[in-house]
């Protein structure tokens, strides 16, 4: 498990890198990432987004190893936003990490866990193969002339009082730019 999970981590590292995106920690199997810190990218949104576009073909190939429906294929769901984040090194004395909280992660964070959700309809209704890519009104609006996105409705994320709207990262029609 350790290998496989160590194989799939460097290979999802290795994408974020590619566009600029900053490790921020690996979660148990989930990758917290960064764009925009500690290094300036104005172009940070875009960039998120052919990441993740770059982890899901990754994670296509090596899937690609073991036949359909083997528990060594992994899946993942991303959740992309933007927005002021408080950015540092946050911790204590014997123990911090450079990390970023706020409500903008937050909402990142809630998107990600919806995916699996969204994507058991989404599949049987709508034009492109899944909803494993989930983005921020502000993700979108940054992307939206140059990436396919589509209208994944207002969703009620966990901790949130009112809905927030979201989108579909349509990631296999994503151009590989870095």
């Amino acid at each position: 498990l350790v290998q496989h999970l160590n194989q799939y981590f460097g290979l999802m590292i290795n994408e974020l890198h590619s566009y600029h995106g900053t490790l921020d920690k690996l979660i148990g199997d989930a990758i917290m990432a960064l764009f925009n810190a500690p290094l300036a990218d104005h172009d940070h949104a875009y960039h998120a987004c052919l990441a993740a576009a770059g982890m899901l073909r990754a994670l296509e190939q090596f899937n690609r190893r073991w036949p359909e429906g083997d528990r060594r294929q992994l899946r993942m769901g991303v959740g992309i936003n933007t927005g002021e984040a408080i950015v540092g090194n946050i911790g204590a004395a014997g123990r911090f990490n450079y990390t970023a909280i706020g409500d903008t992660v937050n909402i990142a964070a809630r998107l990600e866990s919806m995916t699996k959700e969204v994507n058991e309809n989404w599949q049987q209704a709508h034009c492109c193969l899944s909803a494993d890519v989930l983005i921020g009104e502000q993700t979108y609006l940054a992307v939206r002339d140059r990436l396919p996105c589509y209208p994944a409705g207002d969703l009620v994320l966990k901790g949130k009082s009112a809905s927030l709207p979201a989108w579909v990262l349509d990631w296999r029609n994503c151009h590989q730019h870095r």
